[in-house]
């Protein structure tokens, strides 16, 4: 089962001000670390560093797709890269692939460009994990919406806005229609 996890604000912008110190979702990240417990995990350079803050979860395998780290790090014939607990690839397609071996739950963390990839062939996601932030941040990449149009909401929560959680937000979950 593929699911995709993303957060975005109002206007569907996804992006690092979603995470940056003054805007965690410190709740988001320990609904996503319960929700994906044991999942292999799919993440952009950037969603590593940023939502992951540059580390793996315990039990979570993690795969990153970045061109840049998998030249750095590669020898002569290498496919992928095994380093302090990350599997390094150079393409997403190769990830889910090797992601999906042996597990039956795949995570999409992000970024963009891998969220992108896996609609264009959204048969194979069965789940959306959604995070929509009520508040408004710059950016010009947006969540792909219209794929929701394929997938029923079954779970809401709300995330409220705290001491540790500036924003409040709301936690959503869609299965796949039939």
């Amino acid at each position: 089962m593929i699911t995709i996890y993303a957060t975005f604000d109002t206007r569907l912008v996804m992006g690092k001000e979603l995470f940056a110190p003054s805007g965690v979702l410190e709740k988001n990240r320990w609904k996503f670390s319960v929700r994906t417990q044991g999942h292999a995990l799919i993440a952009s350079e950037d969603t590593f560093i940023e939502f992951l803050d540059g580390k793996p979860l315990p039990d979570h395998p993690l795969f990153v797709v970045s061109e840049r780290l998998f030249t750095q790090y590669q020898k002569p014939g290498d496919r992928y890269v095994e380093r302090d607990g990350i599997t390094i690839i150079s393409e997403y397609r190769q990830a889910l692939s090797l992601a999906s071996e042996g597990r039956r739950h795949v995570t999409i963390l992000g970024g963009h460009s891998l969220i992108e990839m896996a609609v264009r062939t959204q048969q194979s996601v069965h789940r959306l994990c959604l995070v929509r932030v009520s508040t408004k941040t710059q950016g010009s990449i947006y969540f792909p919406y219209p794929v929701i149009d394929f997938f029923d909401l079954v779970d809401e929560e709300l995330l409220e806005q705290d001491a540790r959680n500036p924003f409040p937000a709301v936690f959503q979950v869609y299965w796949r229609k039939h």
